[in-house]
């Protein structure tokens, strides 16, 4: 990948200027990936029906407000109204999911993630049916030119796995294959 230009940070040095420009390498020397640390998320338990997809949609829906995210929210809006019903409505929740992470707008894809790793976590083992095709698209974004989306990458790749990590540890080997080209 090659290094694209500065984009402006804010200045935590000190000095002057509010913001300082940084490299994409330097940026890239910055990512935070921190599943395996991080135990509860930007909410509580959900209530009985609730689930954490259903939390994240709506949070998202009030931080996010692009013409791409609200065209996923109304696609998908209308199974979140308990665990059952997303459970019920899996396959097009993923389908969506899948759709929108092959968008090249930053705005969409962090959010898309997230809500991607807590589907994971409400599922649990009934997302191992999507689980190659998903890795795919999340793999497929780490090549992106945009730090933000490279680091949600890797964090939705770590929830993945922290979250599955007992239907995955009984065979390894198709996870290995499917990261193997990244790996080098």
């Amino acid at each position: 990948m090659k290094d694209t230009g500065s984009a402006p940070q804010l200045n935590t040095l000190g000095g002057a200027n509010r913001f300082s420009h940084k490299s994409f390498t330097q940026r890239a020397k910055e990512i935070e990936i921190n599943a395996p640390r991080r135990i509860v998320r930007d909410f509580d338990e959900p209530d009985e029906h609730g689930s954490y997809f259903a939390e994240a949609l709506q949070k998202w829906s009030e931080l996010n407000c692009t013409r791409d995210y609200s065209a996923f929210m109304r696609r998908v809006s209308s199974y979140r109204q308990s665990l059952a019903q997303v459970l019920y409505h899996k396959e097009d929740i993923v389908s969506a999911i899948e759709d929108y992470l092959t968008t090249e707008h930053e705005l969409v894809l962090v959010p898309i993630l997230d809500l991607m790793t807590t589907l994971v976590r409400d599922l649990q083992e009934e997302v191992l049916p999507y689980y190659e095709r998903l890795v795919r698209r999340i793999m497929a974004l780490v090549r992106s030119d945009s730090i933000e989306v490279i680091e949600a990458a890797f964090n939705a790749l770590a929830y993945l796995f922290k979250y599955l990590a007992k239907h995955l540890t009984a065979d390894l080997r198709p996870t290995f294959t499917l990261l193997a080209p990244m790996l080098g």
